[in-house]
């Protein structure tokens, strides 16, 4: 016995006691089952900003290296006990940050007297400007 119902864009059809979900496809016109992945559906690739080309590039990751070996691979405001340090000679969760953003400015995004190694809790409050650093001038 076969029975079809006709919804909006769904087909239910009854076979020999089963239930089965049918469902036209917005990217080709055919039908197909409820779960089919359709092949003419588009992919959307994200795509990658200057400043994540930037953090990717050779030149950063040396930058980088350079920085935290500047900085005896600790994070400059621990060291200070400034801003709720916990721990004052703290070398883990290392990043280098960026006084200047590089959006602001990018002439000066390898320059070392704009960057600055802080740990992950220091980063993290630096970016939502609940800390504000001045470059350091050399």
């Amino acid at each position: 016995m076969l029975v079809a119902l006709v919804g909006v864009r769904l087909l239910f059809f009854i076979l020999r006691g089963g239930f089965y979900i049918y469902k036209s496809c917005k990217h080709c016109g055919k039908i197909h089952e409820k779960n089919y992945k359709c092949r003419k559906k588009p992919v959307y690739k994200k795509r990658a900003t200057e400043s994540v080309k930037f953090r990717n590039s050779p030149k950063w990751q040396k930058k980088r290296i350079q920085i935290k070996k500047r900085d005896c691979y600790l994070c400059q405001i621990c060291i200070r006990d400034l801003y709720d340090t916990i721990r004052k000679y703290n070398y883990e969760d290392l990043e280098v940050h960026h006084a200047v953003s590089i959006e602001q400015n990018e002439n000066i995004s390898l320059d070392s007297s704009n960057l600055i190694t802080l740990c992950n809790y220091h980063h993290r409050l630096c970016d939502s400007k609940k800390i504000w650093l001045c470059p350091k001038s050399s």
